[in-house]
């Protein structure tokens, strides 16, 4: 999941889609359709193991503390869903900057933006689920508390860095907060679900 989630934001869409540049993104969409395919592919495998995972994580905690682990999948389920629908935004905008008319190709730009807006916003919530996730594992007493920790600092992390690209613009977000948010999401993120698979996995 963390390699297709890494191949579609950072292979593809970061390197197709570029901001306020319509004719380059077209092109660029043009030239390489079959990378932004490989792009939309690797988002539907990273939704279908995060419901793998919601309901993987419900079924296996759920003994610990059945309120909070129906919480914990819910709020996963919901960002799926979300998620899901940022991603019909995607696929739209794709079709359009293939359309043989110029004046419908130009508007593709505008399902990109929501894309990029929706799926900011769903991640927000995909930082709380993290934090009521590190909980639910620290209850359970089975889960390293080193890797809890690690979960709740990425929610955090999470949930700021997204408030950021909503408040700001992207060039703005770029040459003034990615620079220190980036590493901040990714490390405590990376080793934090890697911690937990080895958590769950001896078990």
């Amino acid at each position: 999941m963390f390699f297709a989630a890494m191949h579609a934001e950072m292979m593809v869409r970061a390197k197709l889609i570029i901001p306020n540049n319509v004719h380059q993104t077209l092109d660029n969409i043009r030239d390489h359709n079959w990378l932004f395919y490989s792009g939309l592919l690797s988002y539907l495998i990273v939704l279908m193991c995060d419901l793998v995972v919601s309901v993987g994580m419900h079924i296996y905690l759920k003994r610990f503390d059945e309120k909070l682990s129906w919480i914990v999948a819910s709020m996963r389920v919901i960002y799926t869903m979300i998620f899901s629908y940022a991603i019909i935004q995607l696929f739209v905008g794709f079709q359009l900057a293939l359309h043989p008319k110029f004046e419908k190709q130009v508007t593709c730009m505008k399902y990109f933006e929501e894309f990029e807006m929706i799926f900011n916003g769903a991640l927000i919530l995909f930082g709380v689920y993290l934090i009521f996730a590190a909980w639910l594992c620290k209850k359970s007493n089975l889960i390293y508390k080193w890797v809890c920790i690690l979960l709740a600092i990425a929610g955090l992390a999470y949930c700021v860095d997204n408030i950021l690209k909503l408040s700001y613009s992207k060039e703005y977000y770029v040459e003034h907060y990615q620079s220190v948010t980036l590493p901040l999401v990714a490390i405590p993120a990376i080793f934090g679900e890697v911690g937990l698979a080895i958590s769950l996995l001896r078990q």
